[in-house]
């Protein structure tokens, strides 16, 4: 966890609602940044980045919730998922394993 000086426990107390709002996603994380602009990033331990902001970070991480089985389903592999919009989010995807083709 990192933070501004000053700021160990209000990044403490986002990384304990953050770790509660992403449980049913079975995602932990494995990194939080509060950066001196006050936007919040979380990385996780399969390596998605989510960019949640400045603002409304709780809601944006709803959001994620809301959409990472839709996300999952495409059978992609996340890198980044950016909520700094007031809806909606980008996805960055990584790029496919080059595994041989079953033929």
């Amino acid at each position: 966890m990192h933070g501004p000086e000053g700021s160990e426990k209000e990044v403490l107390a986002a990384w304990r609602e953050m770790r509660d709002i992403l449980l049913p996603t079975k995602l932990h994380i494995t990194a939080l940044a509060l950066n001196e602009r006050r936007s919040w990033r979380i990385v996780t331990r399969g390596g998605v980045r989510i960019e949640l902001g400045r603002e409304s970070r709780n809601e944006r991480l709803h959001r994620f919730v809301d959409l990472f089985d839709d996300m999952n389903a495409t059978g992609r592999n996340i890198q980044y998922v950016d909520l700094r919009y007031d809806t909606g989010a980008a996805v960055g995807w990584k790029a496919p394993d080059e595994a041989p083709s079953e033929e």
